[in-house]
């Protein structure tokens, strides 16, 4: 071993003086990792301020989560994370990407800073040697893989054959960081990804009466929430009778965008149940939100929903006479519309100051008993047992007077001019 640490010495005191720097103080990993046969390795050479003389660092892009730049080794020299090196060349041939081109990257990235994000690939010492060819492998298909969690910082362990043995990502792996406090982790920490918080069940805020003939209404619910304080710049919403948000034919897509909402604000999203969005289903819905800085929560699932085999009835009735008085008879003709073939199997009318003041015919009468708006509710239950209550104001006028049928004034003014002239005939034949 001791060997392999001057010849590797030697390399890096020749990359470094030979002008051969690594230039990548812009990476955002830092930190450090530990062997327990080569010792320390430098993510970042801000670790140790040498940036001035030699400026590396190694990146990860947080977009594709693709590694690059190089980490520093005192005993092994620079470890290039750069699938274009020369000197990398093709990993071994149990390459874990499976097209011999797999560098280091984190699977999948649009998960970092919402789950555990494992790190894949490979790196690789440019200066390997002495039986070594230089690979440091992070998917070594064993327990301890290296991951990144929702804070930035690395866990696990990578494999760097014999030479190197398990490369430490963190002292809590071998809870020793009470003594030698140390990690690799992404400077600054990971942004957070905006969340989806209390998802309604739709089964709960359903509504099949009183929107209008052969439809029903379906609301959504759900909470925005930002860990870093973001606020919402836009949501999907996406409903389908296939357990796929991507498919490409959903039922429901709808984009909101030119938000402004903070954190633990309340998103809703209305659904009319009719032709265009079928009765007689099972139903997934989902919703993913973003934060001002374009991060976004991902596809979350909602509870599931099934609508009603066909609308519920729509009640309603006409009545004459048109102007009804009070105590006069008011005839009902039940007019309800029904769906998906089925049929009326009960009615319960309420007549405000009617008399009868309820029934269950078809179509009842009622008489009313005082003037002004009465109303007259009617509802039906059809055969599946959807039923719905429809009402309507019922105008009743006031009593119309006794009367009785009286000759014309124009008939009694000819009466009694005969009989007046009767009268005087009789004194001029007297006297």
């Amino acid at each position: 071993m001791e060997t392999t640490k001057i010849y590797f010495a030697f390399l890096a005191v020749f990359f470094v003086f030979c002008g051969f720097q690594f230039a990548n103080a812009a990476g955002n990993v830092g930190g450090y990792a530990w062997s327990e046969n080569i010792g320390w390795i430098s993510f970042n050479c801000a670790n140790s301020n040498t940036c001035a003389t030699s400026n590396y660092g190694v990146n990860m892009d947080l977009n594709n989560g693709k590694f690059s730049g190089y980490a520093w080794s005192e005993n092994v020299g620079w470890i290039s994370f750069n699938e274009s090196d020369e000197k990398v060349g093709v990993p071994p041939l149990n390459d874990p990407c499976g097209d011999s081109s797999c560098i280091a990257k984190a699977t999948p990235p649009g998960q970092l800073g919402r789950n555990n994000v494992n790190i894949n690939g490979w790196s690789r010492a440019l200066s390997q040697g002495d039986g070594w060819d230089g690979w440091f492998r992070f998917d070594h298909n064993k327990t301890n893989k290296v991951y990144v969690d929702t804070s930035g910082d690395f866990h696990g362990y990578a494999w760097g054959h014999a030479v190197v043995g398990w490369l430490s990502f963190n002292c809590d792996n071998g809870s020793v960081c009470a003594t030698s406090n140390y990690k690799v982790y992404i400077i600054g920490g990971l942004q957070k990804s905006p969340e989806v918080k209390n998802m309604l069940d739709p089964d709960d805020a359903e509504s099949y009466c009183n929107i209008a003939p052969g439809k029903g209404l379906i609301n959504f619910q759900w909470t925005y929430t930002d860990a870093d304080s973001d606020t919402e710049k836009k949501f999907e919403f996406k409903v389908n009778d296939i357990n796929n948000p991507e498919d490409g034919n959903p039922e429901v897509n709808r984009t909101v965008s030119g938000l402004s909402n903070p954190s633990g604000s309340v998103n809703t999203q209305s659904l009319t149940i009719d032709d265009n969005l079928p009765y007689g289903k099972l139903y997934y819905w989902w919703v993913r939100v973003w934060d001002s800085t374009n991060r976004d929560s991902g596809w979350v699932a909602g509870p599931t929903f099934d609508t009603p085999l066909h609308a519920y009835p729509w009640p309603d009735f006409t009545y004459l006479p048109a102007e009804p008085s009070v105590n006069e008879t008011v005839n009902f003709t039940d007019t309800t519309l029904t769906y998906g073939g089925a049929s009326i199997v009960s009615r319960n009318w309420t007549f405000q100051d009617g008399d009868p003041a309820t029934s269950t015919a078809q179509n009842p009468g009622s008489q009313f008993l005082s003037k002004g708006d009465k109303a007259v509710s009617l509802a039906a239950t059809d055969n599946s047992g959807y039923g719905c209550t429809g009402s309507k104001n019922v105008s009743i006028q006031t009593t119309l007077p006794d009367w009785r049928e009286v000759p014309p004034a124009s008939y009694l003014f000819k009466a009694l001019a005969s009989l007046a002239s009767k009268i005087y005939f009789l004194k001029a034949k007297v006297f």
